[in-house]
């Protein structure tokens, strides 16, 4: 996680209806909201979120970010007033947000609230890491850990929101 973050706007309208938050940049710091991936948001109370950006648009002085569904509206709502951060300086912004090990039992959870199941286990692959996710039916499953699949990290909250398992699912019989 990088050290540093620095606040690059601050969102002045929410819209959870269609996961959607408008941030106004500080001035020079424009190209650094604009953006897709990942981005942190610090609350009135200090608390902090990381969203997955899925869509930028521009309006007039603003920015217009739309974040994943593995974002809870209620999370969108509460952004209001947040500080939009991004990293102290543009080169730390390659560094993860998180590391393998914040990951570490985790819950796993789709974003419409069902637990797919807890983190049990971790592998740093070549490509990407993978996750070992205990089922609630008492299986196990493999996932990547790739920005397709990983909507959202609320490490306070100990929940990683992830989009459809289906694909990533391997029986006895393949």
């Amino acid at each position: 996680m990088p050290e540093e973050r620095v606040c690059s706007g601050k969102v002045v309208s929410v819209r959870p209806d269609r996961r959607e938050v408008r941030v106004e940049p500080v001035p020079g710091m424009k190209d650094r909201v604009q953006t897709d991936g990942w981005v942190w948001f610090r609350g009135t109370t200090g608390r902090e979120w990381k969203c997955k950006v899925i869509g930028v648009r521009q309006t007039g002085q603003g920015v217009v970010l739309t974040v994943s569904a593995g974002t809870p509206k209620d999370t969108i709502a509460q952004l209001r007033g947040a500080e939009a951060l991004a990293p102290a300086s543009p080169e730390d912004e390659s560094e993860p947000l998180y590391t393998l090990d914040d990951l570490r039992r985790l819950t796993v959870a789709h974003a419409d609230g069902t637990i797919a199941g807890r983190i049990t286990d971790l592998y740093d692959g070549k490509a990407h890491a993978m996750a070992a996710v205990k089922t609630p039916d008492g299986g196990e499953v493999i996932i990547p850990l790739i920005p397709e699949l990983v909507e959202a990290v609320d490490l306070e909250a100990g929940i990683m929101t992830v989009g459809d398992l289906a694909p990533y699912r391997v029986s006895d019989e393949d």
